[in-house]
């Protein structure tokens, strides 16, 4: 989860493993030496970095995208606006998930 003002609150290990982030990385909460790192193992880096800057310019918007790494494992990436009862939006969840075995089979 990252808060509106681009801060890490929570990231867990598997994330940390299915993008391959080093842990200096993963440790840091400013979130942009770590996007940074993970567009740079994207087969289409610029078609991901348009889709997190289209998410977080669209803080109402939930979505799911395809992302093949190049190293041939595809992930399904889910994100989602955080918000309380009243409606106040609190940052951005993003969910990963390997998608590998079922999307070549």
């Amino acid at each position: 989860m990252v808060n509106s003002r681009g801060e890490k609150m929570f990231q867990n290990q598997r994330t940390s493993e299915l993008l391959k982030i080093p842990l200096a990385f993963a440790a840091m909460k400013d979130d942009t030496a770590q996007l940074r790192h993970v567009t740079n193992s994207m087969v289409d880096p610029a078609k991901f970095a348009e889709r997190v800057a289209y998410y977080y310019s669209h803080p109402e918007e939930s979505g799911l995208d395809e992302i093949h790494l190049k190293d041939g494992t595809i992930l399904e990436r889910t994100t989602a606006p955080v918000v309380d009862k009243e409606g106040r939006n609190y940052g951005r969840i993003w969910t990963f998930r390997d998608a590998t075995e079922r999307k070549t089979i």
